[in-house]
């Protein structure tokens, strides 16, 4: 099955290749990368559709989109 819906099978399957011969620490830095660059993404989006809003409300909207329904409203009660 694949994942990537923007590769063909064959990048996904050297993508794929190039992880198997990573070491843990390897992997784990590169999770982490990619990690931050999602995050950095979101946080530009909210801020392309949001202008108005400030750091906090940027923050709280970061939230909003990668927590469920449960966990932010145990967090953030009142906070939208």
């Amino acid at each position: 099955m694949s994942f990537m819906q923007d590769t063909s099978v064959e990048a996904e399957q050297v993508y794929y290749d190039v992880i198997a011969r990573m070491t843990p620490e390897q992997r784990l830095a590169q999770a982490n990368r990619l990690s931050v660059r999602m995050r950095s993404l979101v946080i530009e989006s909210i801020q392309e559709q949001h202008p108005e809003f400030t750091k906090r409300e940027t923050q709280i909207a970061y939230c909003r989109r990668i927590m469920t329904d449960t966990e932010f409203a145990a967090i953030f009660q009142g906070a939208e």
